[in-house]
């Protein structure tokens, strides 16, 4: 659950402008560069 709520706070959304919530709530743009595609078992440097 804590996982689904971290990737959610950093997804845009309409309602936001097309910002994130954690953008909204901190005025910094997260990042997300170490988001990985759920079953990928290789990491891509």
């Amino acid at each position: 659950m804590n996982n689904a709520v971290h990737v959610y706070n950093r997804t845009p959304n309409k309602r936001l402008e097309w910002k994130t919530p954690t953008e909204v709530y901190s005025k910094k743009v997260p990042d997300v560069s170490y988001f990985r595609t759920p079953g990928c078992s290789v990491l891509r440097s």
